[in-house]
């Protein structure tokens, strides 16, 4: 549910569409055309040529996103999801799995209440066993000249930023660990963590790799058949059942607490109570087993440090994918996180 916002909580120097959403209590990213308020998804409807509402519709391309249905013609011919000849060098998913999912992931409401307890145990032993102060935080570094002019552009967004910010300490980062030389190409792999992870280590281009840099996030959109941390973290005691458990604890991380921004700048005192057990999803079987997470009685903040947790012994497991191949491999904190609650890198080097 999305309304259109009637504050002016947004840049005074950049035109951002002022559409409040709801669901993710914040205004649309969008930027908007100058004068006006809107981007073209939250635009108030237009008038038809017979008077009446034009109406938006789900693209056939892509039912993410809408055009407006008068429209429908002129946005399909230039509409970015539409079909379009590739190159041969692109084949679809060259790069996926060939394993098949022998053990379905199911939401967090749908487990029983002790198997998550015990996911969340394994999370905790191996976390204090494998990562606990062993992840160090990457000195801070002037913005990178490549970025520097799109960082100074007065126009930008404070989500563009930080983006800016992440872009920056990347090159930074590279630079240092020594995979600028002669000779090298640079390839950016995109959002496809494990897909990436699986193009440079496959056969006939592991042999070409010296190295990598890679941001990690949004954990919950892996699956355990192509996750590559599956099977190392097997072999520290996470099942495939405990390992989709693992997949639905991670977005604790990032989540937030459900409070609206003004809550969120009201005194400590004031928002206690919130801060306390929340209420979650929790049914109970005919044999009266608990299932989902409403009485693990777990504070917003615990709950975020677990998730957290959960992510980085993703990317653990990752890193000892890449030990196995040959790698130097290893986390660290590449920004902090007032930059980014995603700050977590994977450096890897091939050990000649």
């Amino acid at each position: 549910m999305s309304k259109p916002s009637n504050c002016s909580e947004t840049s005074s120097i950049t035109p951002q569409c002022q559409y409040y959403v709801v669901r993710k209590k914040r205004l649309c990213r969008m930027t908007v055309r100058p004068g006006r308020q809107y981007c073209g998804e939250h635009e108030p409807r237009p008038k038809t040529d017979n008077g009446k509402d034009d109406l938006r519709i789900p693209c056939p391309n892509d039912p993410k996103h809408t055009c407006y249905a008068s429209k429908l013609k002129k946005h399909l011919s230039i509409c970015n999801a539409r079909q379009q000849q590739q190159p041969d060098y692109i084949i679809l998913n060259i790069n996926g799995s060939t394993d098949t999912e022998d053990c379905p992931r199911l939401p967090l409401s749908k487990i029983p209440l002790k198997t998550i307890s015990k996911v969340i145990d394994k999370v905790n032993i191996l976390y204090d066993k494998y990562l606990k102060d062993k992840i160090p935080m990457l000195s801070e570094k002037p913005i990178h000249t490549t970025v520097l002019d799109e960082f100074n552009d007065p126009g930008r967004t404070e989500s563009s930023l930080r983006h800016l910010r992440q872009a920056s300490r990347l090159l930074h980062v590279v630079e240092n660990e020594g995979f600028v030389k002669p000779n090298t190409c640079f390839i950016e792999l995109g959002a496809g963590k494990d897909y990436a992870l699986r193009c440079i280590t496959s056969t006939g281009v592991l042999d070409k790799v010296s190295g990598l840099a890679l941001a990690t996030c949004c954990h919950h959109r892996c699956e355990r058949a192509a996750c590559l941390a599956s099977r190392p973290l097997q072999g520290l005691g996470i099942d495939a059942e405990d390992f989709n458990v693992l997949l639905g604890v991670v977005s604790w991380a990032t989540c937030g607490d459900g409070r609206s921004r003004d809550a969120r700048k009201r005194p400590l005192a004031d928002s206690r109570t919130h801060t306390r057990t929340q209420t979650r999803a929790e049914v109970t079987d005919d044999d009266g087993e608990n299932y989902g997470t409403k009485n693990l009685n777990l504070s917003q903040e615990r709950r975020e440090i677990i998730g957290k947790r959960a992510k980085m012994l993703l990317d653990w497991g990752r890193v000892l994918y890449l030990k196995e191949l040959g790698f130097d491999a290893r986390l660290v904190y590449y920004v902090s996180s007032t930059v980014s609650l995603e700050n977590v890198c994977i450096l890897a080097k091939k050990i000649s």
